[in-house]
């Protein structure tokens, strides 16, 4: 883990982050558990403790439970993924690494949606035949008898499938300017009236930055802003900041939103020089990274 005698002897209290995500984490991994259960384990880990967790968890005996936002963390670690439906908050597990249920989930979703449009094309024909029973003669009883059991059949499909789709709220949405802007970060319906205290690491995250922008300063300072949100929130919230007109000044282990919001600079360190962004600069000092952060983009 790469923590020296120096280290060992500071006040916890004193210590970045990073250095209380490798203390914690060294108690974690010398306990030798038969299970571990580790919330966002890479969060504030510099890229060679990142590797040397990676090595490790790949190589434990046990079984390992991880909450992750770190997609290529995840898909070198997990063989299992666990996937949580907000709607309707059933569990469904898939094997595999991350990428294998993100491929397994969108087949899952293009099924669905063949589904859906088969029972809407069913949906009209019974329509069609009910409309026709209801203007049929009195007489006719047997096509009276097939209109009544088909406005059955009818009734139960449209439940089935109204029971599908989210009904969204908009009373109130063109009000103050906040709903709009609070749904850029992905705050919907009711979560807009939800207390600080019950939310999630995550959706602290996207409040806090949410209140960043609507200050609109000129200079922002960012420490570690994608800790806790997943990928699709990251993309989100990275083009929220792309769209910003002044400085942004960032520290970050997370390549990928670095370019999202459009950084063209980076700071090197320990020599403070400042060279014009790219990708493969980027990689080379990503490669160099030591415990003591060479870089900050």
């Amino acid at each position: 883990m790469q923590i020296d005698i120096d280290l060992l002897e500071s006040p916890l209290a004193k210590l970045s982050g990073g250095q209380k995500s490798k203390i914690a984490f060294a108690q974690v991994l010398y306990s030798k558990s038969e299970i571990l259960l580790l919330d966002e384990p890479t969060n504030h880990l510099d890229a060679s403790t990142k590797d040397f967790v990676t090595t490790y968890l790949k190589n434990y005996k046990g079984m390992v439970m991880i909450i992750s936002h770190d997609i290529a963390f995840l898909n070198q670690i997990i063989n299992k993924t666990l996937f949580i439906n907000k709607v309707t908050h059933k569990i469904s597990v898939y094997d595999g690494n991350y990428y294998t249920y993100k491929k397994k989930y969108a087949e899952e979703q293009r099924l669905c949606e063949r589904l859906i449009v088969q029972q809407e094309k069913e949906i009209k024909e019974l329509a069609d035949f009910v409309q026709r029973a209801k203007q049929a003669t009195q007489t006719n009883h047997a096509i009276k008898r097939m209109g009544q059991e088909r406005a059955l059949r009818l009734e139960k499909k449209r439940s089935k499938l109204q029971s599908r789709d989210r009904v969204v709220d908009t009373e109130g949405y063109t009000k103050w300017r906040l709903r709009s802007v609070l749904s850029n970060f992905l705050f919907y319906e009711e979560d807009v009236n939800k207390k600080v205290g019950i939310l999630s690491p995550g959706e602290k995250a996207r409040i806090a930055l949410c209140k960043v922008l609507l200050q609109k300063a000129n200079l922002l300072i960012l420490d570690e802003p994608t800790n806790h949100l997943d990928p699709e929130t990251q993309a989100i919230i990275g083009g929220n900041f792309n769209l910003f007109e002044g400085t942004i000044i960032v520290v970050s282990h997370n390549p990928s939103f670095v370019e999202q919001i459009g950084i063209n600079r980076m700071l090197i360190l320990p020599s403070g020089r400042i060279e014009y962004y790219s990708h493969e600069l980027l990689e080379y000092y990503y490669e160099l990274n030591t415990i003591d952060d060479e870089f900050t983009p």
